[in-house]
Formats: structure tokens, sequence, C-alpha cells
């Protein structure tokens, strides 16, 4: 999430971030590629080859863009669940 959105979000009160693991959502998506299609920051893993290269592209795609927001959580306002 970028600066700016997350700066806008602390203003607007208390955030929930659900913190489930990237391979968990990995899992939930892997067989979804016409889902995958439509994130615009996961579109291209929906066209890997397999089932298996697009379990993987998911995992690091989502441990990448996962990151960021952890280090924002020790916030008082946001509620980690």
């Amino acid at each position: 999430m970028e600066d700016e959105n997350w700066r806008r979000l602390q203003k607007m009160g208390a955030s929930v971030w659900l913190d489930t693991p990237p391979v968990e959502i990995a899992r939930r998506f892997v067989m979804k590629p016409d889902e995958i299609r439509q994130r615009p920051l996961l579109a291209d893993v929906g066209n890997a080859a397999s089932k298996d290269e697009r379990f993987r592209m998911l995992q690091e795609r989502l441990r990448l863009r996962l990151l960021q927001p952890q280090q924002r959580v020790s916030d008082e306002r946001v509620v980690r669940e």
C-alpha cells in the first residue's frame, strides 16, 4: 500500500489487519486463474503455464506485497487479527 493511501486510512480511524500468511492466500487463489487476472498486481500470474508455477509466483508476489503493511501494524490504531 502506498504511503499516501496509508495516511488516508489512518485519518479515517482504526484499521483491521487480517494476518493471513502468503502461502494460505496463494493456496486459495491458485485454482482461480480467471480471478487472479482481474487483480492488477497479480494479473500476469494468472497466465502461468502450470498450477505449480502459479502457486510459486503467487507466494513470492504476495510475500513482497505483504511486507510493507506489516511494518505499519505496530500503530496503536491498527487492530491485528
